[in-house]
Order: C-alpha cells, then structure tokens, then sequence
C-alpha cells in the first residue's frame, strides 16, 4: 500500500476493529484473521521490510481456531 500514517495519526482510528491475542487491530468482516508475534525484521531495501511472525491466534468464519505452539501444527 503507498498509503502511510502521519504522524501521531492512527490508521485504525477511522474503522472499527476488533483483537485477538496480541491486541493487534484486525478488521471485524474479514473471512481470517491470523494474529502474530513479530520474531524477526529484516530491512530489504531503503523503504522494504520484511517481517517474521508466529502465529499465535486465528479466526475463521467468525470461530476460533484451536494452535498447538508446540508442533506449529493447527489442532
């Protein structure tokens, strides 16, 4: 997206939104949330980052779904 946020302004003041674990924002009528731990950033280029994340919570079709953070596996 070349859409940034300026300043102190929050993107996700304007929207209703909703969290799981991390208390990330997440938008309420997306279909699947995946809700992540940041593990690693690595810088790509002068304005590229790449970001590594596990998963900690997911949402799909409004149910929780069970993570096991032993295995990685979804239960």
């Amino acid at each position: 997206s070349n859409h940034a946020a300026v300043g102190d302004d929050d993107p996700f003041d304007a929207i209703e939104t909703t969290s799981l674990v991390t208390g990330s924002p997440m938008i309420p009528r997306c279909k699947i949330w995946f809700d992540c731990e940041v593990m690693r950033r690595v810088d790509l280029e002068a304005e590229l980052e790449l970001f590594v994340g596990l998963v900690v919570g997911v949402l799909h079709d409004g149910q929780r779904v069970k993570i096991d953070p032993i295995t990685d596996s979804l239960g």
